[in-house]
C-alpha cells in the first residue's frame, strides 16, 4: 500500500481521507494497476472512491463491471478523481452526475472564534464518546454516519473525536471528524432544522477546530456547492476557499450494477490479491 500513497500526495483536498488509510488509522480498500510499480489507483474508503494517478484501462474496466467479489461496491456512495483525466474518463464510462465540492483549508494563525463568550444560555457543548455517537447514528443522523465513516464505534472511540451542541435537553448541532491522520482531521457537521439560521454550525464547529490544535491537527472542511449554510459557516470561522473539486455519483446516488462471475482474485503470498477478469 505504501508505494501507492505518492499518487495521493499532491491532492490539495480531503487529505485526511486517504491519509488516515495509509497511517492505517482508518480501514480502506486499495486497488492498483500493479502491486510492485503502481501508477494508478483507486482507493475505496467508507462510501468515498478516490481515482489517483494515471488512468489505467484495467481500473476503468473494473469500475465499469463493478464485480460483487470485491465487496467494496455494496457501499459506493460517489467517486472524487483526482485529476482532469480521471474525471474524464469516469465521465466517459459511467452514467455520473458531476456534484461541485467547495475546498475550505485552514492557516495557521487564523483567529479563532471565541466559542465560549457566544454559547447562548442554557446552551452546552459536550464531547462525543462512543455511547453517544450510537445514538446520534440511531436517532440523529439520516444514515450512520460515524459507522460508515469509522468502520465501527470502537475504532471511532480509539481515533475520532467530535462535538455536541445541547440545548436545554435536546441536540441541536453536532460535529464529528470523518476522517482523522496524523496531519489533518476532515470535518462533518449538522444542525437539527428547528436550530438553524443561529450561528450554531460556527460555534461549534470553533469548538473542533479548538479541539483539533490542541491535538496538532489542521482541520479541513468541504461541502457540497450548493450547501451555502454550510460554506458560509467556513468562511466565518475564518477557512479559506481553495481550488473546488467534484464528486461523481449514479443519479439519485444510486448503487451501481454489479456484475457477478467476470472477476476472480488470486491472493499471493504477500497478501495481495490479484483481480483476473475473466474473458
Amino acid at each position: 500500500m505504501d508505494r501507492a500513497r505518492a499518487l495521493f500526495a499532491d491532492a490539495p483536498f480531503d487529505q485526511p481521507c486517504y491519509d488516515a488509510v495509509f497511517e492505517g488509522k482508518q480501514s480502506g480498500r486499495l486497488f492498483v494497476d500493479d502491486p510492485d510499480r503502481p501508477t494508478a489507483a483507486l482507493l475505496c474508503r467508507s462510501y468515498d472512491y478516490y481515482a489517483a494517478g494515471a488512468v489505467d484501462p484495467a481500473l476503468r474496466q473494473f469500475l465499469r463491471d463493478a464485480p460483487e467479489e470485491a465487496e467494496v461496491f455494496a457501499s459506493f456512495y460517489g467517486c472524487v478523481p483526482l485529476n482532469e483525466s480521471w474525471k474524464a474518463a469516469l465521465l466517459a464510462d459511467l452514467p455520473l452526475e458531476q456534484i461541485g465540492r467547495r475546498n475550505f483549508q485552514w492557516r495557521a494563525g487564523t483567529p479563532l472564534l471565541d466559542w465560549r463568550a457566544r454559547l447562548p444560555e442554557q446552551a452546552q457543548i459536550t464531547p462525543i464518546d462512543r455511547a453517544l455517537a450510537e445514538r446520534l447514528d440511531g436517532e440523529f443522523y439520516p444514515v450512520p454516519f460515524v459507522l460508515y465513516d469509522w468502520g465501527s464505534y470502537a475504532a471511532y472511540a480509539a481515533g475520532g473525536f467530535g462535538f455536541a451542541l445541547w440545548i436545554g435537553g435536546a441536540i441541536a448541532s453536532t460535529i464529528t471528524a470523518i476522517a482523522v491522520s496524523q496531519r489533518h482531521a476532515l470535518i462533518n457537521v449538522a444542525t437539527e432544522p428547528p436550530f438553524r439560521r443561529r450561528g450554531f454550525a460556527a460555534l461549534i464547529g470553533a469548538r473542533f477546530i479548538d479541539a483539533c490544535l490542541e491535538r496538532g491537527l489542521v482541520p479541513v472542511w468541504d461541502c457540497d456547492d450548493f450547501n451555502l449554510g454550510s460554506a458560509a459557516a467556513a468562511r466565518r470561522l475564518g477557512f479559506i476557499e481553495a481550488a473546488p473539486f467534484v464528486e461523481l455519483a449514479l443519479p439519485g446516488r444510486a448503487k451501481p450494477k454489479r456484475s457477478r462471475g467476470r472477476w476472480s482474485g488470486e491472493q499471493r503470498g504477500d497478501g495481495v490479491i490479484v483481480w483476473r477478469r475473466m474473458e
